[in-house]
């Protein structure tokens, strides 16, 4: 009876240390998972971060085109701008009042192309921004008489 209770606990001893060493693999495996599942993830965060510093770079890059384009378009117009005010001057009859008018109003033309050559549109939107900050109550009302037009004129 003792050489059956023997094997027994032999039987059950090598089970235990088969179960441990099974364990023992699969925790192995199952670490092994982890740090697979780990450098994964992180590269995938790596992809992710470069993919939107990408996406961050271009659309700069397409807002500094557009605005590259915008300037040199109020470039454009202040340079025609110029040429109009040329031209109320020679048609304007010499000796009337209506050269002084003409006079005042190519001056004007050419102080706004002027600026628009200078400034650009870039300079023209800060102006605004001044303009809105320091005056916002009137800036509102002309905002709203604005989209009222708009509105009116796209409603006919």
């Amino acid at each position: 009876m003792t050489a059956t209770k023997n094997k027994f606990n032999e039987g059950i001893d090598l089970a235990a240390d088969q179960a441990k060493s099974s364990a023992g693999a699969m925790a192995d495996k199952a670490k092994e998972g982890t740090e697979k599942a780990t450098e994964f993830a992180s590269q995938m965060a790596d992809k992710t971060r470069d993919l939107a510093r990408s996406a961050v770079s271009k659309a700069s890059d397409a807002a500094e085109s557009a605005v590259h384009r915008a300037d040199e378009a109020a470039g454009s117009v202040g340079t025609s701008l110029h040429s109009l005010a040329s031209k109320v001057r020679e048609s304007a009859p010499s000796g009337s009042a209506m050269k002084s008018v003409a006079d005042q109003a190519a001056c004007s033309l050419e102080a706004t192309g002027d600026y628009l050559r200078q400034e650009g549109v870039t300079g023209l939107s800060k102006d605004l921004t001044n303009l809105v900050r320091t005056h916002p109550i009137p800036a509102v009302f002309i905002g709203l008489a604005c989209g009222y037009l708009l509105a009116k004129a796209t409603r006919a």
